[in-house]
C-alpha cells in the first residue's frame, strides 16, 4: 500500500516508541510515505516522514493531503508509463 502524498496543512503525528511516545508536528507541504493502517488502532495510519515512523489520524490524511506523482525510469533513462 506504500504511496507518497503531500500534506496541505500542518498535521499532528505520534511517534511509535515502545516506552515513550511524543507528539510531533509535520509542516504543511511535507511529503510523507503512507505505509498502511495501524495494526493496533483503526483510527490511525502509519507513515514515514523525516526518517521517522509515525501515526497520524486517517481523517487528517484523507482531508489534508494530495497525491504525489512518482515517476519511474528504466535503465536506459526512459520513463516507465504504467498501464491503466
Amino acid at each position: 500500500m506504500n504511496y507518497t502524498c503531500r500534506l496541505t496543512k500542518q498535521t499532528a503525528a505520534i511517534t511509535l516508541g515502545v516506552r515513550n511516545r511524543f507528539i510531533v508536528s509535520i509542516p504543511a507541504g511535507s511529503s510523507v510515505t503512507v505505509i498502511g493502517a495501524s495494526e493496533t488502532d483503526a483510527r490511525f495510519t502509519e507513515v514515514l516522514w523525516d526518517e521517522q515512523r509515525l501515526r497520524i489520524f486517517g481523517i487528517d490524511l484523507k482531508e489534508g493531503s494530495e497525491p504525489v506523482r512518482v515517476r519511474k525510469f528504466n535503465a536506459a533513462g526512459r520513463e516507465i508509463i504504467a498501464a491503466g
